[in-house]
């Protein structure tokens, strides 16, 4: 019997999977990314990706905005 490797969970994700799992629709994503309401994003090659760390800690910490969440993760970025 052939081991499986295990499943990998991603860790970036693009703007359409993360309002999936927070439950809006893209363009609300996009207008909470333009308004400062949600975790910063990244520029990766020529895609806007979001950490799906930063999310989780965005949601269990009650959504607060961009600047309240950089404080609270105690970067400047």
């Amino acid at each position: 019997m052939k081991n499986n490797p295990p499943a990998l969970e991603p860790l970036l994700i693009r703007a359409k999977q993360a309002a999936a799992i927070c439950g809006v629709s893209p363009r609300k994503w996009a207008d909470l990314q333009a308004s400062g309401q949600i975790p910063p994003s990244f520029k990766l090659g020529g895609c806007r990706v979001w950490k799906i760390s930063d999310i989780s800690f965005w949601v269990e910490r009650d959504m607060p905005s961009l600047d309240a969440f950089l404080k609270m993760r105690g970067t400047g970025r």
